[in-house]
């Protein structure tokens, strides 16, 4: 994530990262991410913290930027 952002001249607090697994949503709230988790197939650890939504039809651009703008963190 921190190479990907980088290279978008992004800094890793104004970045929203949608992630299916444990493991990719571990390495976005590393870089300074914002994290929300769309669950998949994937065993959760049971206590995340990670924002979560039941699909990508409950994220809307609106929503996106109300987070970084300290929104509906559900």
């Amino acid at each position: 994530y921190l190479r990907a952002l980088a290279l978008l001249e992004c800094p890793p607090a104004r970045a929203v990262v949608l992630e299916d697994s444990p493991a990719g949503a571990t390495a976005a709230a590393a870089a300074g991410c914002t994290v929300v988790l769309v669950p998949d197939l994937a065993e959760l650890p049971a206590e995340h913290g990670w924002l979560e939504v039941a699909g990508l039809s409950e994220v809307t651009l609106a929503w996106l930027r109300g987070l970084l703008l300290g929104g509906d963190r559900r």
